[in-house]
């Protein structure tokens, strides 16, 4: 799997979106500190030029709401992992710790998507329902869809256990046994059920690209498997300039 993904001074972003599309998409560290802190988060987004006080997040349940906004939301859109905007310098976000932060953006329709998706939201089609909601609010059109993983956890660290490796094991290659164990441990590869997803709604796998860092092995970034926290990093989606067009 491809990736145009860069990671600089704690901060993982797609600069390849950002000259194309005039669209900023990234994912913070460690390093900025954990985003859950409303005054680390502000400042995170001045750090990287914009503004603190126009955003929109959701409540994140582990579920498949998708929400479009409009307008900067301080509170957050309750029952909500996904949202979708066509307003200018309006961040979208959303807090992982491991789970996949899934960028979209319509360079057509002008139109962009964040979505949490975490093994639950996964299983219940949140990568379809962010694809829809922007075909449904904005026009927008599978095939026009650009779509990116951020940094989550990936296969190596992924260990499921029975039930989980059931659930997904109708999906080419989502579960694999990793070999020189005794017990044969299961492991989930997330990032391969998000993209067959997606393709399946219609986006091309040429327009697909995933961050090769998986946070569990990579002590950049926080990560829930490892060690538990409560600590989370923010994947941010935005507008920044004048859209551009393909």
């Amino acid at each position: 799997m491809k990736t145009s993904w860069r990671c600089r001074q704690g901060v993982a972003r797609l600069p390849d979106w950002e000259q194309r599309f005039g669209v900023l998409a990234a994912v913070t560290s460690r390093v900025g500190g954990d985003m859950k802190d409303p005054r680390r988060f502000a400042r995170g987004l001045r750090s990287m030029g914009l503004s603190p006080d126009c955003w929109a997040g959701g409540q994140q349940v582990h579920g498949r709401r998708i929400a479009s906004v409009a307008q900067p939301t301080p509170v957050e859109k309750q029952n909500t992992d996904g949202l979708v905007t066509r307003s200018p310098a309006l961040t979208l976000r959303v807090f992982t710790a491991d789970c996949v932060p899934v960028f979209l953006v319509d360079p057509r329709r002008r139109a962009i998507g964040l979505v949490h998706a975490g093994r639950r939201g996964v299983r219940k089609g949140i990568v379809a329902a962010a694809v829809a909601a922007l075909g449904r609010r904005y026009q927008s059109r599978p095939g026009d869809l650009h779509v990116s993983l951020g940094p989550h956890i990936r296969k190596c660290c992924y260990e499921v256990g029975p039930e989980v490796a059931r659930e997904f094991h109708r999906e080419p290659g989502a579960v694999s046994r990793r070999a020189g164990t005794s017990k044969g441990k299961t492991t989930l590869n997330l990032a391969a059920v998000i993209l067959e997803q997606a393709r399946r709604a219609g986006v091309r796998p040429s327009r697909m690209t995933a961050a090769p860092w998986c946070t569990a092995c990579d002590r950049r970034f926080y990560s829930f498997r490892r060690e538990r926290t409560e600590r989370r990093q923010a994947a941010l989606l935005c507008v920044r300039s004048e859209f551009i067009t393909e």
